[in-house]
């Protein structure tokens, strides 16, 4: 597997199928979550659910009404995690190379570490219709690629900066799904063993070769080490 950073990925979720935010229904909402990305939808019951998770069947039901609903409602809150964390760097008052840089560290961080996100990911690719899966990219997608065009303009024209971010997406999604054949061959598992900075570097470095990733990587170190030394 790849290395991870220890680096903390969850946002809180937010459980308000109902308009009302509860320990309970995110509970709920959490072990769903990895249920269905470690086992899929048609080997999860209500009833797993709510012995996991400590909880009565039609208190389920009353939060997310039936198994598709909760199914739907477990994969939009599990994108969204993802896309909020993803955006938290590109969004900062940085120069664009930092923000750029700090995207894609942290989408290769939530692939890396959200162990649910990831796998939740590739049976949602695998398993979901077109429409389905149309509208989870609507939601969870769609603001975060227009970011990282966004910032990738700054280094290319508007049309190659989209293509860019398609190619930065592969990249990402390519390198973590396919680690596990990586580590199964001894002479590959340099990049198994490769960190998510380490990831996030060469990626970069592929599309956007004139820019030192490194030297980035280490101005946003010194960057965060600054702001915590602030708050302390």
């Amino acid at each position: 597997m790849v290395k991870t950073t220890g680096r903390p990925v969850a946002v809180k979720l937010q459980a308000a199928a109902d308009g009302v935010n509860s320990p309970r229904k995110e509970k709920i909402l959490q072990v769903a979550i990895s249920m269905f990305a470690e086992r899929g939808f048609a080997d999860v019951k209500i009833r797993d659910i709510a012995t996991e998770a400590g909880a009565e069947a039609p208190t389920i039901y009353h939060y997310f009404g039936n198994k598709e609903s909760l199914y739907r409602f477990a994969c939009s809150a599990c994108f969204e995690r993802a896309s909020k964390y993803a955006l938290v760097g590109i969004s900062q008052d940085r120069p664009v190379e930092q923000r750029l840089y700090l995207y894609v560290l942290h989408m290769f961080e939530s692939y890396v570490n959200d162990v649910d996100f990831s796998k939740l990911m590739q049976r949602q690719l695998l398993e979901c219709s077109p429409e389905e899966l149309s509208t989870h990219v609507h939601k969870s997608v769609s603001q975060n690629f227009k970011a990282l065009e966004n910032a990738i303009v700054a280094f290319r024209p508007k049309k190659m900066a989209a293509r860019i971010t398609v190619a930065l997406y592969s990249l990402i999604y390519g390198a973590t799904r396919l680690s596990p054949l990586w580590n199964s061959a001894p002479e590959l598992k340099f990049a198994a063993a490769a960190t998510p900075g380490e990831l996030a570097q060469f990626a970069l470095t592929l599309v956007l070769p004139e820019i030192e990733w490194k030297a980035v990587d280490r101005q946003c170190r010194k960057a965060e080490a600054a702001k915590d030394k602030i708050r302390d």
